[in-house]
């Protein structure tokens, strides 16, 4: 089973931590990464290619004009559908993990040391009734999903969990 993430930036450069993200991709497995700008004024399009260029298997979308959540989305959607063949797409919108008090690099860590839970995810979903989605309604947020299965991790006294 494979699973694509895609990760959305906008003016988070002083939040990437290009050594971090990098350790954690490098081991990616059966998970695809897409990260995207959605049109960054600060230098987080040169960190993301950074990161790119350092790691096979990441793919870098540049959005050239600045556009909504669901618009980033679906490029990054877009362009993960017509390259590889996925079971699941998920999503991490940097902006969101930020209203959580965490970081990008934190989420993505977690992401990585929690993997074989979010490979889990095919069992849950062939236990619920089946649903015709289209292809960008099946798209699941990694943080909701991450919340949903109750996994914490503390990030120097920040929990992320279960509301």
């Amino acid at each position: 089973m494979k699973i694509g993430i895609i990760v959305i930036f906008r003016n988070n450069v002083d939040e990437i931590d290009v050594e971090a993200i990098s350790k954690n991709l490098r081991f990616l497995g059966d998970v695809v990464v897409c990260l995207v700008d959605n049109k960054s004024t600060d230098g987080t399009l040169k960190k993301l290619k950074e990161i790119r260029d350092s790691l096979k298997g990441v793919e870098l979308i540049e959005i050239k004009k600045k556009s909504s959540l669901e618009t980033s989305k679906r490029a990054g959607a877009r362009f993960m559908y017509s390259n590889y063949n996925l079971d699941y797409l998920g999503f991490i919108d940097s902006n969101s993990v930020n209203s959580e008090n965490l970081n990008v690099n934190e989420v993505i860590s977690l992401v990585f040391n929690s993997k074989d839970v979010i490979l889990n995810l095919k069992k849950e979903l062939k236990q619920q009734p089946v649903k015709r989605y289209t292809l960008f309604k099946s798209i699941f947020s990694v943080l909701d999903f991450l919340k949903k299965n109750h996994l914490t991790i503390s990030f120097e006294n920040t929990f992320l969990s279960a509301s």
